[in-house]
C-alpha cells in the first residue's frame, strides 16, 4: 500500500529540513539491523536516526505503525532548540494526515 500524496509530500519536506539542519545521515546506524519495535527508549541522537532510518520510510510508503504523535515525540529531543521550528511544524502536519 502507498503512502497518499500528502503523505510524501510532508515526508520529503521532513527530509529536506533534516537535511537541513544537518540530522540526515548518510550511513545507516549498525542498530538499525536489529531493530526492535518493542523498544521505546531512544537518545537524542537515536530518536532523529529513528525517524531517519525506521519512521519516514514506513510513513512514506504508506506503512502503519504504532507511533502516535511524532511531533510531540520530536518535541521532547529538541530541548528548547528554535531552530528546529520548522521541522516540528512538519511533524505537526504528518501527524494530521494520520
Amino acid at each position: 500500500m502507498a503512502g497518499t500524496e500528502a503523505d510524501r509530500v510532508i515526508v520529503s519536506l521532513i527530509i529536506n529540513e533534516m537535511k537541513t539542519l544537518k540530522l540526515w545521515k548518510r550511513k545507516t546506524p549498525s542498530w538499525v539491523f536489529s531493530y526492535n519495535n518493542n523498544t521505546n527508549t531512544y537518545s537524542r541522537q537515536d530518536f532523529f536516526e529513528w525517524m531517519q532510518f525506521i519512521y519516514l520510510p514506513n510513513k512514506f510508503i504508506g506503512i502503519r505503525t504504532n507511533t502516535e504523535n511524532i511531533a510531540l515525540q520530536a518535541k521532547s529531543h529538541f530541548e528548547h532548540d528554535m531552530e528546529k521550528g520548522r521541522l516540528l511544524q512538519l511533524l505537526i502536519q504528518l501527524d494530521g494526515l494520520i
